[in-house]
């Protein structure tokens, strides 16, 4: 018999959660049938799949280890060398300024190290604030992403009430998120782009049927060719930016899956996750009120005289 007691970052999941998490390679099925069997319960009593774990539960596992460790996750490579820009911290989260060219999470094995995610768990590793021997479902994670070549501020969350509280509050909209980004064409003034969004393979295609997509746009510079603009989303979906701005015709200055696919400006969308607005989020009133700005949000304003300078140069070369 194995038997496990639940920490903090345990309770107030549900069992069947909890246990997908536990033992991710079983199946829903599988768990369900050993719980039905009493070979899983909780305080040596029989369980319910659907009843919430305490801080102290144990939970005692009538199965033999030859059955138990293929479920559980497999060992992970060597832990990540990557030194991430921590902007804030404080017990439940840490704003990280994520460089352009990293990605937030592993898309596979060969990513494994190569990430925000396990830079931020060998991070708090290192600190002391993650003992991975303590935990039994719980990994630090990240409340948002970006893509591999967006750069800017993402939400590291340190513990599961961390994650609870934020991802609850960026659902109620209490998390404002801003971005700049460079786009082709002339734009002005200030508009909101509110188009459902579908997604069809690994895009984003505007679609009635799809989700809310929701995107206000701040024009902060005018050129015949491009605009600069600023972005404050109030949905966020997958791609939604890159995805909004093409369905008007305005695709981003680099963006080759999205605009020109043979792009020659530059190899990526020049888009910056620049800011972080904190409303009051329950559980969380430290952070009312506070805002955060990404490092790189000056280097990406300057990038408007590499950008004029290849507008005009392009110009030119069409004009002879």
């Amino acid at each position: 018999m194995r038997e496990i007691e639940i920490g903090p970052n345990d309770e107030g999941q549900r069992l069947d959660r909890f246990l997908s998490k536990y033992l991710p390679k079983a199946s829903p099925s599988f768990l369900q049938k050993q719980i039905r069997k009493k070979k899983i319960k909780v305080n040596k009593k029989r369980a319910q799949p659907e009843q919430c774990l305490d801080l102290g539960d144990h939970i005692q596992f009538y199965l033999y280890e030859e059955v138990l460790r293929p479920l559980e996750e497999g060992p992970r490579s060597a832990r990540s060398k990557i030194h991430l820009s921590i902007i804030f911290e404080n017990k439940d989260i840490c704003v990280i300024d994520k460089p352009a060219g990293l990605l937030s999470h592993a898309a596979s094995k060969k990513d494994y190290g190569n990430n925000v995610v396990d830079a931020l768990e060998a991070y708090l590793i290192d600190k002391g604030d993650y003992l991975p021997r303590l935990e039994h479902s719980f990994r630090p994670a990240l409340a948002n992403r970006l893509d591999f070549n967006t750069a800017g501020l993402l939400i590291g969350l340190k513990s599961h009430q961390a994650a609870l509280a934020i991802n609850r509050g960026l659902q109620e909209g209490q998390i404002d998120k801003y971005y700049r980004a460079y786009c082709h064409g002339y734009l002005e003034g200030s508009f909101v782009i509110n188009r459902s969004l579908d997604k069809v393979g690994q895009t984003m295609e505007v679609s009635p049927g799809g989700q809310e997509a929701v995107t206000e746009v701040e024009v902060l510079e005018s050129h015949p060719a491009w605009s600069y603009v600023r972005i404050c989303l109030r949905t966020g979906r997958y791609h939604q930016i890159r995805a909004h701005f093409a369905s008007i015709g305005h695709p981003l200055v680099g963006d080759r899956r999205y605009g020109n696919k043979k792009d020659p400006l530059f190899s990526h969308q020049l888009l910056l996750s620049s800011g972080l607005v904190f409303h009051r989020i329950e559980g969380m009133e430290e952070l009312e009120g506070r805002k955060f700005f990404s490092k790189k949000r000056g280097e990406f304003d300057r990038l408007k005289e590499e950008i004029r300078d290849v507008f005009q140069n392009e110009r030119g070369t069409h004009a002879r």
